[in-house]
């Protein structure tokens, strides 16, 4: 099965490890999978966070601190998140699943230029060229303070095909995010002034 994914800025972030002379300080991060299914919202955030520790991220589900998914919107989800230590928030939200599903879907939830990569990326990638996909997921990065939230990255990751099973489906679209959070990691330390990894 083919499977692509792009994430397309230059300032994203999901819980960073800093080099130090001492213990590595880390910036912890919540994932955050906005879906009205609280099972498949645990399944997800559970399993990339599981995945994102291997990498060593600091990073927690968020449905333990924030149960209902309508609540994330309120002032109070970021004063549950600091209280809990969080630093960075990664939110994705579905823009479209299902046999004809396209880029179209997030093209008003990203800038004019990510849009315009992300579609050459797909062009070079997948078959349809981004115009007939089976899933479309909507990504978006922000730190957190007590001042509130600041959007540092947006972009999309998708499914050509669709998966054998629901299971397959969120194991794929979780090493794609993953991937693409991997891929940002260096430039983004860079930005945020950190350290280089070794």
């Amino acid at each position: 099965m083919r499977r692509h994914a792009t994430l397309i800025a230059v300032a994203g972030i999901l819980a960073m490890n800093v080099a130090a002379p001492q213990e590595p300080v880390t910036l912890k991060a919540a994932l955050v999978a906005l879906t009205d299914d609280a099972q498949v919202r645990a399944v997800f955030e559970d399993g990339l966070a599981a995945k994102a520790r291997e990498r060593d991220y600091d990073a927690i589900s968020s449905y333990s601190i924030v149960p209902e998914v309508s609540d994330v919107g309120r002032r109070s989800f970021i004063r549950r998140l600091r209280s809990e230590g969080v630093g960075a928030v990664l939110m994705m939200s579905p823009a479209a699943v299902g046999a004809g599903s396209s880029l179209e879907a997030v093209r008003s939830a990203v800038s004019p230029n990510v849009y315009s990569d992300m579609r050459r990326f797909a062009r070079q990638v997948s078959p349809s060229g981004g115009n007939d996909l089976f899933a479309v997921v909507h990504l978006a990065i922000y730190l957190i303070d007590e001042d509130g939230a600041e959007p540092i990255s947006t972009g999309a990751v998708w499914l050509d095909e669709e998966p054998e099973s629901q299971e397959k489906a969120i194991d794929l679209l979780q090493d794609l995010v993953l991937g693409n959070v991997d891929a940002v990691r260096a430039p983004i330390r860079q930005h945020l002034r950190m350290p280089p990894l070794r």
